[in-house]
C-alpha cells in the first residue's frame, strides 16, 4: 500500500544525484576541476582560468586556487549582484574553462543569457548556491552545468559544515563522484 493517497501527488523526482563534500568550498573546487578536465583535458596546473564575480565570498578564489586554476575577476552589474555581461564576454579567453555565477542571497542570475554566453564560448557554467537553497524542491531548477551548495554555519541550510555538488550531465556526475573519492585531506 502506498503512503500517497490518490489526492496527494507524489514528491517530484530529484533532478540530479548529489555528491557530498566536507565543505561548500570543496564542492565548488571539485566543480571547477571537473569543468577544467572537460574543457581542457590534460591541461597543466595553472594553465586554465575560471571566471568568478569580483564581489563575492573570497572562498571562490580559494576554490579556484585549490583546483589549480587562475581566477579571473569580473565586476558585477552596477545595480544588481549579477555578473556584468559585457565584462564577462571581454574576459572569456581560450584559457577559460568555466564561469561561476552566484545565486546571491536567493537573487538568481540571468541564467538564460549566461548559458548562451557559456555555450557559445564552449565553457562550463557553474552555479554557486552557497548562500541559497530552494525553500521548495519543486521551485528549484538547475540552470548551470553544475551547482555547488554549502551547509556551513550561517547558510540557508546549516548542518554546521559540509557541501554538495549536483549536475544532470551523466559524464560530469561520474567525474564529480571520482573527485569526491580522491579529494585531498584538508581540502578548502
Amino acid at each position: 500500500a502506498s503512503i500517497w493517497s490518490s489526492t496527494t501527488p507524489a514528491p517530484p523526482m530529484p533532478i540530479a544525484k548529489a555528491v557530498y563534500f566536507d565543505s561548500g568550498t570543496s564542492a565548488l573546487s571539485a566543480c571547477m576541476r571537473v569543468a577544467a578536465d572537460k574543457v581542457m583535458p590534460g591541461r597543466l596546473a595553472g594553465e586554465s582560468e575560471v571566471i568568478v564575480p569580483a564581489y563575492a565570498c573570497p572562498d571562490l578564489v580559494s576554490a579556484a586556487v585549490h583546483a589549480r586554476l587562475r581566477p579571473v575577476l569580473v565586476d558585477i552589474a552596477r545595480d544588481r549582484p549579477w555578473l556584468d555581461l559585457d565584462q564577462l564576454k571581454q574576459n572569456i579567453s581560450d584559457k577559460t574553462v568555466a564561469v561561476v555565477a552566484v545565486n546571491f542571497l536567493g537573487l538568481g542570475e540571468r541564467w538564460q543569457q549566461l548559458r548562451q554566453i557559456c555555450r557559445e564560448a564552449g565553457v562550463v557554467l557553474i552555479e554557486d548556491s552557497a548562500q541559497y537553497f530552494p525553500a521548495d524542491s519543486t521551485a528549484f531548477s538547475l540552470h548551470g552545468d553544475m551547482a555547488s551548495f554549502s551547509f556551513g554555519r550561517g547558510k540557508p541550510v546549516s548542518l554546521l559544515g559540509g557541501g554538495a555538488a549536483i549536475t544532470q550531465d551523466p559524464d560530469l556526475s561520474v567525474a564529480l563522484n571520482k573527485s569526491a573519492v580522491s579529494a585531498e585531506p584538508g581540502s578548502p
